[in-house]
This record gives C-alpha cells, structure tokens and sequence, in this order.
C-alpha cells in the first residue's frame, strides 16, 4: 500500500511476485515505473496517479490476477501492457494518456474500459484478446486529440464493442478485427446498433486499408438486430471497395462495378433491375415509333411496347409476328438500327445481372460476388 506516495527515481518491481493487491493509488512518478514481467495474484490500483513527462508505466508481460485499475490517472509518459496476462478487466475511466499506449498481444479476461479517458497519441491494441467488451461509452465518451489519432486493433477480438458516436479516433486499423456483437450502456439512441447507415460507413472507412471482416461483421450484426436497411448499405459499401481494390489488378472489374452496383445494388437490391426493364422497354416504345411505317403492320405486330419486351427479353417470345419485324434493312433510320441493337445487347445485360443477384439469395449477402 503505497498510496499517495512520491517517486523521484525509478521503480522497479521487475519479476516482482506480490501476493495480495498492489496499491499505487494518489502516487507521483517523475520516473519509469518497472514492472516487467512482475505477478501480482490481487489487484493493481493506479488511481489518481500521475507520472511526469517521458516517466513511462511498464507493465509488458506482468501477470495479474484481478483487475487493473488506471482511472483518474495522469500518464506523461508512455503505458506498456504489451504481452500482459490481466486475468480481469482493465479500467481507465476518466484517465489522461500524453503518450503512446501499448497493449500489442495483451490477454485481458474482463473489459478494457476507456469511458472518459483523454488520449493524446496512439493506442496499439494490435492481437489482443479481449474476453469482455472494448467500452469507449458510458456517461462520458472517450476523447482522442489530434486528426491523426489511430487506434490499432489488428488481430484482436473482442465480445463486444460499447462506444458512442464521437468516441473513436479519426484512423482505425481493423484488418482482422473480431467482435462478437454490439451492445450498449444506456446510451439509447446513440448505441452503436442503432445509427444510421452513413455513420457505420464512415467507421468502416476510417480505416486506411480495407478489413473485410468488420465490413462482414457488422452486416451481420445488423441483420441479427433487425436493421436489413442498415446491413445492405454496409453490404454495398463492402463490394464497391472490392471492385475499386482489384480493379487496380484486374481493370474489368473496375469498369463491371457501377453496373452491378447501379442495376441491382450489388445483390443487394435485384428489385431494381425491374425498374431498368420497365424503362428500357419504354425507351424502345418509342424508338419503334420510329421504325418505317409499314415494318411492323407488313409483320402482323401490333404493340409497340410488345415489340420492345420481345426485343429486349432474350428467352421469352411474344410470337412470330414480333420476331419478323426488321430492324435491320436500309429503310430503317441508322440510329434507329444501332439502337435496337444496343437494346437486345442490354437485354442479355439485365438478365445477366439478374440471375447473379437470385443466386447470392440463396445464401448469405456477404457470400455473393467479390467476397472471399
């Protein structure tokens, strides 16, 4: 019990073994803190301390067998937990961080919690096993200074992620990132199943790279919630970052994207491919307006409209009489030719999408085309 002490030179506990809690609580560190691979089998408290500029915290591969409590503290320093086994939750409430944090490879067996705490530097949390939740929520959001504040959680799980809508940092690296599910701590409205499409886009795209995994997560998440709505604009989000990404290697890719996304919302939506057949067909209506006046009357073809869907729907026939109408012959205006032969090459186009939309149904969204 070393509460509301003061440090004017290292500390060093380095392969300390304590058996009951540590308590640093109230204490002023104008030097390193060492603890190194220490073990404690109680709780580390590091309440209200505070530690000088350049005084770092080290706590890399130390084994703690309760909870390690940093709330209220005041870290000048850096903080590293790299490769720690905290067999409890580690707590930062309200906690100030001038410098970097490390938690690279940590195994944290509660939550880590950062509701209130001020970060000025990176947080490295990169393959981290997290048994509880990540919680940037509660009565007061976390708040990270700076616009290139970065937040790594490569490699880490979580069982769940409680935030708020301003408690992320502007940059995320989430390649690899797990999480099992999304709750929240009272916060109503503003819990993070509950925001709007544009928001979830903007969280997946403060990434610099491109993590299909959270893209698949948090569709699914939504979809478990009830937010189809949601779940199909991250959906579609997912598969126009795929086209632009191997676009890069395979430039056909690039030029198919704003078809399958514009036609049926990259599977995500194939009932608006009826809308681009409703409006074709109207488009060649009137262009077989057009057509020689005797073309479609020597035929035996009535309807215009008739005509355009036969002409348009390559395995479906409306008859003979449609089938004999010749678009072709010089008597028929040259645009009016190339047109309708635009219009049947948009017909196999339409059908096309169609049927790669009705097969990603059959199984899940994130399993149609462009997923891995």
């Amino acid at each position: 019990m070393l509460i509301d002490s003061s440090f004017g030179e290292l500390v060093d506990l380095e392969n300390t073994s304590i058996g009951a809690n540590l308590v640093l609580s109230g204490s002023h560190f104008r030097s390193e803190v060492r603890m190194l691979g220490a073990e404690l089998k109680g709780t580390l408290a590091i309440v209200g301390a505070r530690s000088d500029d350049g005084a770092t915290v080290s706590l890399g591969r130390a084994e703690v067998s309760d909870a390690v409590s940093l709330d209220r503290s005041e870290f000048g320093g850096a903080v590293d937990i790299t490769e720690a086994v905290l067999k409890n939750s580690l707590l930062a409430t309200k906690a100030t961080f001038r410098d970097v944090v490390h938690l690279n490879s940590a195994q944290i067996g509660g939550d880590v919690n950062l509701t209130g705490a001020q970060i000025y530097q990176d947080v490295h949390m990169s393959r981290v096993r997290v048994d509880g939740a990540l919680i940037l929520a509660g009565p007061q959001p976390a708040t990270w200074f700076g616009e290139d504040r970065t937040l790594y959680l490569r490699g880490t799980t979580v069982k769940g992620v409680d935030d708020s809508k301003d408690a992320w940092p502007p940059r995320i690296f989430m390649s690899d990132f797990m999480f099992d599910g999304l709750r929240t701590t009272g916060a109503g409205s503003d819990g993070l199943i509950s925001r709007s499409s544009d928001w979830y886009i903007r969280w997946l795209r403060s990434d610099p790279g491109f993590c299909r995994m959270a893209y698949a997560q948090l569709e699914s998440s939504l979809r478990a919630a009830g937010r189809s709505s949601e779940a199909n604009a991250v959906g579609m989000d997912r598969m126009a970052r795929e086209y632009s990404e191997r676009g890069v290697v395979y430039p056909a890719r690039w030029l198919l994207s704003p078809v399958h996304r514009f036609t049926v919302g990259y599977g995500y939506h194939p009932e608006w491919v009826v809308l681009w057949i409703v409006c074709v067909i109207g488009v060649g209506a009137i262009a077989a307006r057009y057509l020689p006046s005797n073309a479609m009357r020597r035929a035996r073809a009535r309807s215009k409209i008739i005509f355009s869907t036969h002409r348009l729907i390559p395995l479906i026939s409306f008859g003979q009489a449609y089938a004999n109408v010749d678009v072709t012959s010089d008597r028929v205006k040259p645009w009016v030719r190339r047109y309708f032969y635009l219009h049947s090459i948009l017909g196999y186009v339409l059908a096309a999408v169609l049927v790669t939309a009705v097969a990603g149904l059959t199984g899940p969204p994130m399993a149609g085309i462009g997923a891995e």
